[in-house]
């Protein structure tokens, strides 16, 4: 019960911090983040898996920011082998501008960047001889999400995105040298999650 009223109390109290706070000012700020998100590939040959990404973004305005974002994920496919994946874009990030005593903004962001790409092909793969090369792609990414204003300088994030990526694939008998290619392979993900922002 004792432990019960403390921690009741730490709630209430940041509660109280979080009412006290005027809302966001993002003018003139960066911030830096990192999070986490499920990786769910839209189509059903590889499976879900989790992303470690880091921002940053810098507010132009109150209702612009540039920013720049990565991030890594590997993709099990007991079938072949493992797939990594490291995007790197740049981000145009528009805020919905709120009131004062608002702490959560919503937002939208574009971006632009090149997804990073890198097979390792499981033992049945190597058994047969065979080498797989997943080419790097140019990757867009459309997303909307949320910050949540805990204080002047800590924010909670959430947000859903959507990158677009179309590889090419080459396998590669490595005895004989013949190879068959495979042009606009969709790699396309989604991500949703969140993570911690902290601004200056």
């Amino acid at each position: 019960f004792i432990m019960n009223n403390a921690v009741l109390s730490a709630l209430l109290g940041l509660l109280v911090a979080c009412a006290a706070y005027a809302g966001p000012d993002t003018a003139g700020h960066s911030d830096v983040g990192i999070n986490v998100s499920a990786a769910c590939p839209s189509h059903s040959r590889t499976v879900t898996a989790v992303y470690v990404g880091g921002t940053y973004a810098y507010g132009v305005n109150e209702w612009l920011a540039l920013g720049v974002s990565s991030g890594w994920a590997q993709f099990d496919d007991s079938s072949t082998g493992d797939l990594t994946e490291i995007p790197l874009l740049g981000e145009i990030i528009l805020r919905v501008p709120v009131a004062a005593e608002q702490q959560i903004q919503p937002y939208g962001v574009v971006g632009l960047g090149i997804a990073f790409f890198d097979f390792n092909e499981n033992s049945a793969v190597k058994a047969a001889n065979v080498s797989v090369d997943v080419d790097d792609a140019f990757a867009v990414k459309l997303g909307a999400g949320a910050d949540w204003f805990i204080n002047e300088n800590w924010i909670v994030n959430f947000e859903v995105s959507y990158l677009f990526a179309d590889t090419d694939v080459t396998a590669r008998n490595t005895v004989t040298g013949a190879s068959a290619s495979v042009s606009n392979v969709n790699a396309d993900n989604w991500f949703v999650g969140g993570g911690l922002k902290y601004r200056f």
